[in-house]
C-alpha cells in the first residue's frame, strides 16, 4: 500500500515529536490485535503507555523487553506500513487503523500473516491431540534440515514459499518462532462450487475473430476428467491424480468434467475455448472436497507441466491474500500462468445494483 504524502508528513511529525517528548504519564491504552476474518478473537492484547495524541495519530511506547516478547507471537515487521511505524520502543498508530470500543481501548485488525500461528491452526490445536498436518510458510531461505527435527516434511512448494509438515502439536509453537518461519497454518477444506448457468460473455464474437483456444492448455484442478465424455474426447493431453494415484483419467464426482466442458467442450453447446487442450489434475475427492495442501501440489505440477491457464472452481475459507494457497497462485501467475478462481459461489443469489 502506497503511503500518501499527507499521511507521510503527519507520521514524520508525530515520530519527531515522540522522540523528544518525555512520557508525561498520560495513562495506558489497551490494544486488542485481531486478524481479518476472526473478529472478536484476540491474537494478543497489550497495554501501551500513551505518549502523545494528535488529530490523526496515537504515539505509544513500551519497554524494549516487552516489545521483544511480542516477536514470539507476531511478525512485528509486518505491521510496518502507512498506518503503523515502530522506532525503538515507540509505536505510532494512525487512528484510521483503530476501532474504539471504550475510552482508551481499541481493536486493530491486521493481516493474517502478522500472527506466527494463524487462528485456524490455533483452533485445531485446542481441539486435537497428537500430530497435525500443517503448512509452514517461510521468510528467507528455509532450513529444512532443522525443520525435519520437528516433524515430517511431506512436501515443499515449488515456489519455495512453504512446506507441508506433519508435526506434534507441542512442536508447532517452537517451529513458529524460528527465524526462517513466517507463520504456521493449518490445512483447510475446500469444496467444488457449481453454477446454475453459463454467463453470457459473447464468446461468439471472439470466435468470429478466429480465436477458439487452439494451442492453449487449460489445467482443471478439480474432481477429475471423464475421458469418455463427448465434450472431452481426445482433448486430454496430461493427467495427474493426487487422490488415488491413478495413471488414467477419471471423474468419480462429475464437477471436474462439468467445469472442463464449460471451458473447452467441443460439441454443442460448445465451451468457451473449444480449440483448447485439457490437463486434468485431480485434487478433489469423490465427495467434491479436498484440502489446500493437495491443491498447492496440483498447482505446482500444472506449472511444471506447461499449463497456460489454470482453473480452480473450488471454494473454502475466505482470506486476505496472505494464505498459502493464495501465495502459490500468485507464484503461478509470476511463472506466466493465468489463474482463474471461483468467487462468490456461496454468496446471495440476487445481486442488487
Amino acid at each position: 500500500m502506497k503511503m500518501s504524502k499527507k499521511v507521510l508528513i503527519s507520521l514524520v511529525a508525530v515520530l519527531l515529536f515522540c522522540s523528544v517528548l518525555e512520557i508525561a504519564g498520560e495513562g495506558l491504552v489497551t490494544i486488542h490485535v485481531q486478524t481479518v476474518g476472526y473478529g472478536g478473537k484476540d491474537i494478543l492484547m497489550v497495554k501501551l503507555r500513551l505518549v502523545q495524541e494528535t488529530e490523526d495519530w496515537l504515539c505509544l511506547t513500551m519497554n524494549s523487553r516487552k516489545l521483544d516478547s511480542l516477536a514470539y507471537t507476531i511478525n512485528v515487521d509486518r505491521l510496518e506500513g502507512p498506518y503503523f511505524h515502530i522506532k525503538g520502543d515507540t509505536i505510532a498508530v494512525h487512528k484510521g487503523a483503530l476501532t474504539e470500543i471504550s475510552p482508551r481501548e481499541y481493536i486493530v485488525y491486521v493481516k493474517n500473516d502478522v500472527p506466527k500461528i494463524r487462528w485456524l491452526l490455533r483452533e485445531k490445536m485446542a481441539q486435537s491431540e497428537g500430530a497435525l498436518i500443517t503448512i509452514v510458510m517461510f521468510k528467507g531461505d528455509p532450513v529444512l534440515q532443522d525443520l525435519r527435527r520437528y516433524g515430517n516434511v511431506e512436501y515443499v512448494f515449488a515456489s519455495g514459499l512453504g512446506a507441508v509438515v506433519t508435526m506434534d502439536i507441542d512442536n508447532i509453537l517452537p517451529v513458529s518462532q524460528k527465524d526462517y518461519v513466517l507463520y504456521v497454518e493449518g490445512t483447510i477444506t475446500v469444496d467444488a462450487m457449481l453454477s446454475n448457468a453459463v454467463p453470457h460473455i459473447h464468446t461468439d464474437d471472439v470466435w468470429a475473430m478466429g480465436y477458439d483456444g487452439a494451442g492453449v492448455v487449460i489445467a482443471v484442478l478439480d474432481t477429475g476428467l471423464d475421458p469418455n465424455h463427448c465434450d472431452l474426447s481426445g482433448k486430454i493431453v496430461a493427467w495427474k491424480d493426487f487422490i488415488a494415484s491413478s495413471a488414467n483419467p477419471y471423474d468419480d464426482h462429475g464437477h471436474g468434467t462439468f467445469v472442463a466442458s464449460i471451458a473447452a467442450g467441443q460439441y454443442n453447446p460448445k465451451g468457451v475455448a473449444p480449440g483448447a487442450s485439457l490437463m486434468g489434475v485431480k485434487v478433489l475427492t469423490s465427495s467434491g472436497s479436498g484440502s489446500n495442501d493437495t491443491i498447492i501440489q496440483g498447482i505446482d505440477w500444472a506449472v511444471a507441466n506447461g499449463a497456460d491457464v489454470m482453473n480452480l472452481s473450488s471454494g473454502g475459507q475466505g482470506g486476505d491474500g496472505t494464505s498459502p494457497l493464495a501465495q502459490e497462485c500468485d507464484w503461478a501467475v509470476s511463472q506466466g500462468v493465468i489463474v482463474v478462481a471461483v468467487a462468490g459461489g456461496s454468496g446471495p443469489l440476487v445481486v442488487k445494483r
